[in-house]
């Protein structure tokens, strides 16, 4: 199990995250970490990896691990600013099958 990190800044009309591709296993968990003090939630486009498809920002910052039954693809999700719901970005969370990881982890 691999502990992954997404790093979120949130200006004030841009969000930035890094990585903007996250890869992940079922057993590995995720946190977005603020860089910044504004405040932002997750929001999956139609599926979730995670239980829940909506990650308000209370809960984003506690490690979130995908279903056991999550798919292997790819999840485009959402981050927006909790102060300013129209500045958003569209990264990508991948379940990827075992030992199939490309960053290692």
């Amino acid at each position: 199990m691999a502990e992954k990190v997404v790093h979120v800044t949130v200006g004030e009309d841009s969000i930035s995250v890094d990585p903007e591709t996250i890869h992940m296993r079922r057993e590995d968990r995720l946190r977005w970490v603020g860089k910044n003090p504004k405040r932002f939630a997750v929001v999956f486009e139609k599926d979730s990896p995670f239980d829940e498809v909506e990650i308000d920002d209370e809960k984003v910052k506690r490690s979130q691990q995908p279903r056991r039954n999550a798919e292997f693809m790819k999840y485009k999700y959402t981050v927006i600013s909790t102060e300013n719901p129209s500045v958003m970005l569209d990264p990508l969370v991948i379940i990827d099958p075992p030992d199939t990881n490309p960053d290692g982890g």
